[in-house]
Protein backbone atom coordinates (compact mmCIF):
# COMPACT_ATOMS: atom_id res chain seq x y z
CA UNK A 1 0.00 0.00 0.00
CA UNK A 2 2.70 2.50 0.99
CA UNK A 3 6.23 3.00 2.26
CA UNK A 4 6.26 4.62 5.70
CA UNK A 5 10.02 5.16 5.95
CA UNK A 6 13.32 3.46 5.20
CA UNK A 7 12.56 0.34 7.23
CA UNK A 8 8.75 0.18 7.50
CA UNK A 9 5.93 -0.44 5.04
CA UNK A 10 2.16 -0.78 5.14
CA UNK A 11 0.69 -3.68 3.21
CA UNK A 12 -2.51 -3.52 1.16
CA UNK A 13 -4.35 -5.22 4.06
CA UNK A 14 -3.32 -2.39 6.43
CA UNK A 15 -0.70 -4.44 8.26
CA UNK A 16 2.45 -2.53 9.27
CA UNK A 17 5.70 -4.41 8.61
CA UNK A 18 8.97 -3.36 10.22
CA UNK A 19 12.11 -4.80 8.64
CA UNK A 20 14.17 -7.20 10.77
CA UNK A 21 17.75 -6.45 11.77
CA UNK A 22 18.06 -2.86 10.59
CA UNK A 23 17.34 0.70 11.57
CA UNK A 24 16.77 3.54 9.08
CA UNK A 25 17.35 7.22 9.82
CA UNK A 26 14.39 8.73 11.69
CA UNK A 27 12.47 11.86 10.75
CA UNK A 28 14.78 14.84 10.52
CA UNK A 29 17.98 12.78 10.56
CA UNK A 30 20.48 12.85 7.67
CA UNK A 31 19.48 10.62 4.74
CA UNK A 32 15.99 9.97 6.13
CA UNK A 33 14.35 10.98 2.83
CA UNK A 34 16.90 9.07 0.76
CA UNK A 35 16.34 5.90 2.81
CA UNK A 36 12.57 6.21 2.34
CA UNK A 37 13.02 6.75 -1.42
CA UNK A 38 15.36 3.75 -1.68
CA UNK A 39 12.76 1.60 0.07
CA UNK A 40 10.07 2.92 -2.27
CA UNK A 41 12.12 2.10 -5.36
CA UNK A 42 12.54 -1.48 -4.13
CA UNK A 43 8.97 -2.26 -2.98
CA UNK A 44 6.37 0.33 -4.07
CA UNK A 45 3.68 -1.25 -6.23
CA UNK A 46 5.38 -4.63 -6.28
CA UNK A 47 4.35 -8.02 -5.00
CA UNK A 48 6.13 -8.68 -1.72
CA UNK A 49 6.77 -12.02 -0.06
CA UNK A 50 7.48 -11.90 3.67
CA UNK A 51 9.91 -14.17 5.46
CA UNK A 52 9.96 -14.27 9.24
CA UNK A 53 12.78 -14.72 11.72
CA UNK A 54 12.62 -16.18 15.25
CA UNK A 55 10.44 -13.30 16.46
CA UNK A 56 7.53 -12.04 14.36
CA UNK A 57 6.30 -8.88 16.10
CA UNK A 58 7.58 -6.03 18.23
CA UNK A 59 6.28 -4.20 21.30
CA UNK A 60 4.43 -1.75 19.02
CA UNK A 61 2.39 -4.52 17.41
CA UNK A 62 4.18 -4.30 14.09
CA UNK A 63 4.98 -7.43 12.14
CA UNK A 64 8.74 -8.04 11.91
CA UNK A 65 9.81 -9.61 8.64
CA UNK A 66 12.19 -9.64 5.69
CA UNK A 67 10.40 -8.46 2.53
CA UNK A 68 11.43 -10.14 -0.71
CA UNK A 69 10.70 -8.78 -4.18
CA UNK A 70 11.44 -11.09 -7.11
CA UNK A 71 13.63 -13.25 -4.87
CA UNK A 72 15.72 -10.31 -3.62
CA UNK A 73 15.98 -9.62 0.12
CA UNK A 74 15.01 -5.93 0.36
CA UNK A 75 16.65 -5.54 3.78
CA UNK A 76 20.04 -6.77 2.54
CA UNK A 77 19.76 -4.47 -0.48
CA UNK A 78 19.00 -1.41 1.68
CA UNK A 79 22.03 -2.24 3.84
CA UNK A 80 24.21 -2.67 0.74
CA UNK A 81 23.10 0.78 -0.47
CA UNK A 82 24.02 2.27 2.91
CA UNK A 83 20.45 3.43 3.56
CA UNK A 84 19.95 1.51 6.83
CA UNK A 85 22.26 0.32 9.62
CA UNK A 86 22.39 -3.25 10.84
CA UNK A 87 20.98 -3.47 14.37
CA UNK A 88 21.57 -6.68 16.28
CA UNK A 89 20.49 -7.16 19.87
CA UNK A 90 22.91 -9.29 21.87
CA UNK A 91 20.16 -10.86 23.98
CA UNK A 92 18.45 -12.41 20.95
CA UNK A 93 19.22 -15.44 18.89
CA UNK A 94 21.27 -14.98 15.75
CA UNK A 95 19.22 -13.53 12.89
CA UNK A 96 18.57 -15.69 9.87
CA UNK A 97 20.35 -13.24 7.54
CA UNK A 98 22.77 -11.79 10.08
CA UNK A 99 25.93 -12.80 8.21
CA UNK A 100 24.60 -11.40 4.92
CA UNK A 101 23.55 -8.16 6.62
CA UNK A 102 26.95 -7.66 8.24
CA UNK A 103 28.75 -8.43 4.97
CA UNK A 104 26.51 -5.95 3.08
CA UNK A 105 27.17 -3.26 5.70
CA UNK A 106 30.94 -3.80 5.50
CA UNK A 107 30.67 -3.39 1.70
CA UNK A 108 28.67 -0.15 2.12
CA UNK A 109 31.24 1.19 4.60
CA UNK A 110 34.16 0.23 2.37
CA UNK A 111 32.57 1.88 -0.67
CA UNK A 112 31.36 4.86 1.42
CA UNK A 113 27.72 4.49 0.38
CA UNK A 114 24.80 6.34 1.95
CA UNK A 115 25.15 6.65 5.71
CA UNK A 116 28.85 5.81 5.42
CA UNK A 117 29.65 8.44 2.76
CA UNK A 118 30.79 11.05 5.29
CA UNK A 119 32.68 8.76 7.66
Amino acid sequence: KRVIDGDTIELANGQIVRFVGVNAPNSGEPLEEEATQANQSLVQGKTITLEYDTYTSDRFGRVLAYPFVEGKNVVVELVRQGMVKVTIYEDRRKLRYQDELIKAQEEAKLKKRGLWSKK
